[in-house]
């Protein structure tokens, strides 16, 4: 296998960054005048009755409708629009389960983290344009879809646990043969 020329790995490596970087300027940007609405989806406005209501089916939990029932109970207290907390709560849990599923999948690899390249993709996959608009919206979908992230983080690296203890095992054993 022939090795990749050093000159066009770096060309590679800071076109990519490049790419990383608008993209994350662009979604930024977005995310800023686009703070203080509400996407009119026809389920918003389901989320926001069932808040209100409290009229819960097979189908529906109380849990989102609970965190935003909080944040319009408190936005008087604090100043802001209740859709600011709650985009801010869902970017947050966003970018930490693509976090700690980038690092377990570095570390399940026996690869050493880098925290920035952790960093840097995280902020890559959480300002991509589809996801970073359910971000911003009053729906469970992206809290739903961070919690199925986090849970794939945490098989990795549960499956990283379970090859390292059995590597353990085995080196313990071969010692013990000695």
């Amino acid at each position: 296998m022939k090795k990749i020329n050093p000159i066009v790995w770096k060309i590679a490596y800071n076109l990519g960054l490049l790419i990383l970087g608008v993209q994350v300027c662009l979604a930024v940007c977005w995310a800023i005048m686009n703070f203080g609405t509400v996407p009119q989806f026809p389920e918003t406005g389901f989320w926001l009755e069932v808040s209100e209501t409290w009229v819960l089916d097979e189908y529906v939990g109380p849990g989102y409708a609970a965190l935003v029932w909080c944040a319009r109970k408190f936005q008087n207290l604090i100043g802001l629009p209740y859709q600011i907390p709650v985009y801010l709560l869902q970017l947050s849990v966003a970018f930490l389960s693509v976090y700690h599923l980038v690092k377990n999948i570095v570390l399940l690899q026996g690869r050493a983290v880098k925290r920035h390249i952790c960093l840097a993709v995280s902020l890559y996959v959480t300002t991509i344009p589809f996801l970073l608009q359910g971000h911003l919206a009053i729906l469970p979908d992206s809290l739903g879809g961070s919690v199925y992230v986090m849970l794939l983080a945490v098989l990795f690296g549960f499956i990283r646990e379970v090859c390292i203890g059995a590597e353990k095992k085995k080196l313990l054993l071969k010692l013990g043969e000695v």
